[in-house]
């Protein structure tokens, strides 16, 4: 998938008769870019918009035909537990994404289709989603991303992978639902004011002393699912 000119590239998939039949659909594509408020622009919300929830949808209209009766799809959301400053245009997105969950679960039902989500926490991957870091800034990432989570490491794909698989195959009495995959990760407190998990843009954007995990709490921090 890519975005060009204000079109997302699924437009331009081959046409669905060459495809064959799908049984499961991984809706997994995704960009960042951190932000502010004042820093936030009309081509950059476009283009985040485009691409993480334009995309999904879109993705899904076009295949969906394909899919077998019984078949499942799985989204990549991120739970907007926590507050991260920078990041209102993909947080934005990804809500619009675990919308789409609930209302496909009830449309694609009468096929027996399953719809669902995760939403994993820390992911550890080549550009940690955010394509400009350089090298220091995606080593500042990984340690705060590691620090934010009780078992002091973040998520490999591989087991993001096995997570999608599971809902998509075995958890066939479950649809309309956005699992969090985070690894029992502390809820940020929302009088924090500054980023848990800001990569590594230094005195521009604050990071903070992570509070420890209290009983029953659970976060859900930010990630970049690749």
């Amino acid at each position: 998938m890519a975005h060009s000119g204000g079109e997302v590239g699924v437009q331009k998939c081959p046409k669905p008769d060459r495809l064959g039949r799908i049984d499961y659909l991984f809706v997994n594509q995704g960009i960042a870019e951190f932000q502010t408020l004042e820093e936030v622009t009309e081509e950059s919300w476009d283009r985040i918009i485009d691409v993480n929830a334009k995309g999904a949808f879109f993705t899904v209209q076009r295949l969906a035909p394909l899919m077998s009766e019984g078949g499942s799809i799985v989204f990549t959301t991120v739970s907007n537990d926590q507050i991260f400053p920078g990041l209102g245009a993909y947080s934005g997105a990804k809500e619009a994404v675990a919308a789409f969950v609930k209302v496909l679960a009830a449309e694609l039902l009468p096929r027996r289709i399953r719809v669902n989500a995760i939403a994993p926490g820390f992911i550890i991957t080549p550009t940690m989603g955010v394509a400009e870091l350089t090298d220091e800034q995606r080593a500042e990432f990984i340690e705060q991303g590691n620090a934010s989570t009780p078992m002091g490491r973040g998520r490999t794909v591989e087991e993001i992978a096995a997570a999608a698989l599971y809902l998509a195959v075995e958890a066939t009495f479950t649809t309309g639902v956005d699992c969090p995959w985070t690894a029992g990760s502390a809820r940020a407190s929302a009088n924090d004011t500054t980023h848990p998990v800001s990569p590594g843009l230094g005195s521009t954007r604050p990071t903070r002393e992570l509070r420890h995990l209290q009983p029953g709490e659970c976060l859900h921090p930010h990630s970049r699912a690749r």
